[in-house]
């Protein structure tokens, strides 16, 4: 790797990247999947613990208003606006808690402005208990509400630590004109540098078409 390689603002933002898919990203993503399984177990509380027969009866509904609906002619549809969403509120001693339902979460592009983790749940919608606003699931459960808390603490440490990382490293980038330098500042980013360089470093931006497709159709018109 050349060691006179200028940083420019894809390859300062190439390594942010780097530095916080291979760290910060890996610890959190952990977590927020915890969290989902946390939700589930939460949700199975439901209706005094009856959840999967109202997942069933709900099923059934379903299935006549459909049939209804081929009898009829007319649209028969079973409402259910107020038990089904993408998270449900628990209620800990007191505290309401949200504990969203995600299948997965993506970690997002991050600029060197900015100072906080950004990503995305992948939702995934189900029936529960304390998805309208004014309904909660109350957790007795002594060691799950222990699981739980300990879980939001960790997500908000994270993010937390995340918000005084992200801005010290971006930081650093723009305080290096070229990679030789932000190596003396900071050896160990070494392993967060793009293996490749080439075409980061040669990358000129707010072009009507890129330098390959330039060279390409010059290369058609002199033949």
């Amino acid at each position: 790797m050349s060691t006179t390689t200028r940083l420019n603002a894809d390859i300062r933002k190439a390594i942010l990247n780097n530095a916080i898919k291979m760290t910060l990203w890996v610890k959190l993503n952990e977590a927020l999947m915890e969290q989902s399984s946390l939700a589930e177990e939460v949700r199975q509380l439901s209706f005094g613990g009856k959840i999967a027969e109202v997942e069933e009866k709900l099923s059934k509904a379903q299935d006549q208003a459909e049939e209804l609906s081929a009898l009829t002619g007319q649209l028969v549809s079973v409402s259910h606006t107020y038990l089904r969403g993408s998270s449900l509120t628990a209620n800990i001693d007191g505290m309401h808690i949200d504990l969203p339902f995600a299948e997965s979460y993506r970690l997002l592009i991050h600029e060197l402005k900015d100072t906080k983790l950004n990503y995305r749940a992948n939702d995934t919608y189900k029936i529960s208990e304390g998805i309208y606003h004014r309904t909660r699931v109350v957790v007795k459960d002594e060691a799950l509400k222990s699981r739980v808390m300990k879980n939001v603490e960790l997500i908000r440490s994270l993010e937390e630590t995340a918000s005084t990382v992200i801005p010290t490293i971006a930081a650093l980038l723009r305080k290096a004109p070229t990679l030789e330098k932000l190596i003396q500042l900071w050896p160990e980013v070494e392993q967060y540098i793009p293996e490749d360089l080439t075409a980061s470093s040669k990358q000129v931006t707010n072009l009507p078409i890129s330098i390959s497709d330039l060279n390409n159709k010059l290369a058609s018109l002199a033949a």
